[in-house]
């Protein structure tokens, strides 16, 4: 036996996650570029 309010949680359309992916950025800083702005000039690469 369904409770009345059971079929206003069904939605009309099947919902769900279809898909996944990743980000990998296409143009990437050099280490020493990143390091240089981090400590303004002062040090070496991490």
């Amino acid at each position: 036996m369904t409770s009345p309010n059971a079929q206003l949680l069904k939605p009309d359309n099947p919902v769900g996650i279809v898909g996944y992916g990743a980000y990998v950025p296409r143009f990437r800083l050099p280490a020493s570029e990143v390091s240089r702005i981090w400590t303004e000039g002062t040090s070496g690469l991490p």
